[in-house]
């Protein structure tokens, strides 16, 4: 994705997406997801520095609290 309204946008809906309650026979599950947003630029390490890159915002996102992408 070139464009980070774009992966915002999806993040959001991948969010929204696991709030949703799930019925399991007599149970109602219930969970939350947080996104880590990362992108490559040319001199950050190839696939290593972005994966790197990505848990450090995952984890960012995490202490923002359930539901939220950083």
């Amino acid at each position: 994705m070139r464009e980070r309204a774009h992966a915002q946008a999806i993040a959001g809906k991948v969010i929204a997406a696991a709030a949703q309650p799930i019925e399991f026979d007599a149970l109602t599950i219930r969970i939350g997801a947080s996104v880590g947003l990362a992108w490559r630029v040319a001199h950050d390490g190839g696939v290593q520095g972005l994966l790197a890159h990505a848990d450090s915002m995952l984890y960012k996102a995490k202490g923002l609290g359930r539901g939220t992408f950083a």
